[in-house]
């Protein structure tokens, strides 16, 4: 009686590890492949190999300790099994079956049973009976050497991948850092210019142009307009426009807008450039983000046809009641300066703005 309570109450310490170990397992795994970033990602996949680990000491801990057989240990190799988790519910099973069969044995009815037993596998022979116990155990030893051998080469081809990611992150250091030395070297064409209104700041081509517009009953506009070597049928052009939305909001009588309004509104800003861009404007996207506490948008797409035809691209942010577009047309061989343009772009009351993480997201390149 006495040991029949130790058997069960293993089962269900056995029990109470299974379900907590495949539940971590199982939530880590889901962390690994929502990570973006390469180090959470393998510290994720460590932690599985852990939970794997302990599901395995577990399981072959439990078979033996039930049963006394040191050839039962076995079973815990099933354990690191886990793809399509059919290891570790095999693996359960067999636990359960020593169990139930341990039990059985203290009662008496071991191997007094009249009809053949069933193992936790039930394969039969050519005659009809169960095969033995040892042939159930290379079966076990099989799926888990395979299972293991799985994990193995999922190990190696997650670090093969990270490998060729750094040495890709390498190359393209190196790029910009050649790519920077040629824009060293045209610096002179480039200046920084601040806004008329001593808002903002922005890298232009030296031979850019302002444009106002003050008349009455209009947006107050200002804009600047850059071409590669000051020439107009050039392929490359930078634009900066701001627009005061002061009037605007005061004649609406609104004094505040919430995120999702605001949001609405870049939405809209966005489509109103794609419209003054005309039917030649193609693949046009767009996504929605911060910049600091300031919402934005950045756009991308193609233009097929004109002067300045190329990829476009840029972003729309929104400071108070003012908007702020930052588009240009441009192509493949300078995107580095598409680059530089867009990170020049500073709010002279906020020392501490920064674009780089919006910039960063290559949702729309």
């Amino acid at each position: 009686m006495r040991e029949e309570l130790e058997i069960k109450n293993q089962w269900k310490s056995f029990l109470t590890f299974f379900w907590i170990i495949f539940i971590l397992k199982n939530v880590f795994k889901s962390a690994q492949m929502n990570a973006t970033d390469s180090d959470a990602q393998i510290s994720f996949f460590v932690l599985q190999l852990f939970m794997a680990l302990l599901m395995a000491i577990s399981m072959g801990y439990t078979a033996y300790k039930i049963s006394g057989e040191k050839k039962d240990i076995a079973i815990g190799f099933l354990g690191f099994f886990w793809f399509a988790v059919i290891g570790i519910f095999i693996g359960f099973a067999a636990v359960q079956n020593i169990k139930n069969k341990k039990l059985k044995e203290l009662k008496g009815h071991g191997a007094e049973e009249s009809k053949p037993h069933s193992n936790f596998i039930g394969i039969k022979n050519k005659e009809g009976s169960y095969v033995s116990s040892k042939f159930i155990i290379i079966i076990i030893v099989v799926i888990a050497v395979v299972g293991f051998l799985s994990t193995l080469v999922v190990v190696m081809l997650n670090n093969t991948r990270i490998e060729s990611k750094d040495a890709g992150k390498t190359s393209d250091i190196k790029q910009v850092q050649n790519s920077e030395a040629n824009i060293q070297e045209q610096s002179t064409e480039w200046v920084k210019i601040n806004s008329p209104d001593g808002k903002m700041s922005v890298t232009l081509p030296r031979e850019y142009k302002l444009e106002e517009n003050n008349a009455p009953g209009e947006i107050p506009t200002y804009s600047y307009i850059a071409y590669v070597n000051g020439n107009k049928n050039s392929s490359t052009a930078y634009i900066v426009k701001h627009e005061n939305y002061e009037n605007t909001f005061s004649n609406l009588n609104v004094n505040y807008l919430s995120v999702a309004q605001r949001k609405e509104f870049l939405n809209q800003l966005a489509k109103l450039l794609k419209n003054d861009l005309g039917e030649d404007m193609t693949n046009f996207s767009t996504k929605l983000g911060s910049i600091e506490e300031h919402n934005a948008i950045k756009f991308a797409g193609d233009l097929t046809s004109g002067a300045q035809h190329g990829k476009v691209g840029g972003f729309i942010i929104l400071v108070g009641r003012s908007a702020y577009t930052l588009s240009a047309v441009y192509q493949d061989e300078s995107i580095l300066e598409f680059d530089r343009f867009l990170k020049s772009f500073s709010l002279l009351s906020e020392p501490n703005f920064k674009l780089q993480n919006f910039l960063d997201d290559s949702t729309l390149k």
